[in-house]
């Protein structure tokens, strides 16, 4: 089953000892978009980059077929207030 959008659960993967190397703390666009005003910031633009059909690589949850459906990144444009 697919983890719901608003889960802000943290992903966590660990090495055999038990110990996180690698962490992803989800938050909603909303979420982020607060984080940038409360900061003092104005959001000039936001970016989601399309998966590049070139990029046949896998990494974690991360493929081409996930790619195809949801930005993998967000990039917030912003000024200083």
């Amino acid at each position: 089953m697919a983890a719901s959008y608003f889960d802000r659960t943290p992903y966590v993967e660990q090495d055999a000892a038990g110990r996180a190397v690698y962490v992803e703390h989800h938050r909603t666009l909303g979420d982020r978009v607060r984080d940038v005003v409360s900061g003092g910031f104005r959001l000039v633009d936001l970016v989601e980059p399309e998966w590049p059909r070139w990029n046949t690589q896998e990494w974690g949850g991360w493929s081409p077929l996930r790619g195809q459906l949801i930005p993998g990144t967000a990039i917030f444009v912003c000024e200083r207030d």
